[in-house]
């Protein structure tokens, strides 16, 4: 099975080599935990190869994003012409280029006239920040039949995809639906001593159940060494 790095070194060892290809996967915990960076370096890495990345914003302006990605020293500027932004946040004041998530058909045409473009040599990769929002849109059942149908068209063009939840907003059974229509979890979280991630769940992957600290700077550094214990 082919994987794809997640943009950190320390965390490729520990997944033995990246997230399997083709896969469907959640990564979820509170606001400020470092969901959002995790994605932002998993389609930086694909960028830097000259392969398709494509960043599904729901939740916040590209200006927003754009000042994120020069505090992480990936600037926007370098890959902004690669970097396949789909604005899912501008419909909210009106912009009628942004495409408008209230509507799942709306949402499932823009993604498929991506698709469309991509093969399975390409190995591309897809982000959803932040996929709550849908699921605050619309009814649990449909956002469910919605992913369970992008899951497959994904992994026919072995597509990568990491999708990006909040954690205490949406009732416990919706966040095991999820992680039921998934292939892997990746659970952050913060508190005073800092802040944590946990694989606890990767299909193909043999992983320990713990919690492993890491720290955001420049860059997100993972202390693989407290894995490996």
């Amino acid at each position: 099975m082919k994987r794809l790095s997640t943009g950190i070194s320390e965390l490729d060892k520990i997944l033995l080599g990246g997230i399997p290809q083709g896969t469907l996967n959640i990564v979820i915990g509170p606001p400020g935990s470092g969901k959002s960076i995790l994605g932002l370096f998993f389609l930086w890495e694909n960028l830097k190869k000259g392969f398709p990345a494509i960043l599904i914003n729901t939740h916040k302006p590209k200006e927003v994003l754009n000042e994120e990605l020069e505090a992480f020293n990936l600037p926007p500027k370098k890959f902004e012409d690669k970097l396949i932004h789909v604005d899912c946040f501008s419909w909210r004041i009106g912009d009628k280029n942004s495409v408008d998530i209230s509507s799942l058909t709306n949402t499932t045409i823009a993604i498929d006239k991506i698709l469309e473009k991509i093969t399975v040599s390409d190995e591309a990769k897809i982000v959803i920040d932040s996929f709550s929002d849908f699921l605050l849109l619309h009814p649990p059942e449909s956002v469910f039949k919605f992913l369970e149908t992008e899951k497959f068209k994904f992994y026919q063009k072995g597509i990568t995809c990491l999708i990006v939840v909040e954690e205490g907003i949406h009732e416990e059974r919706t966040t095991k639906t999820l992680e039921f229509i998934s292939d892997g979890t990746i659970k952050m979280k913060i508190d005073e001593s800092g802040r944590f991630l946990m694989i606890s769940r990767m299909i193909a992957t043999p992983v320990k159940i713990k919690w492993i600290p890491f720290h955001i700077s420049k860059g997100l550094k993972v202390k693989v060494e407290e894995f490996f214990r």
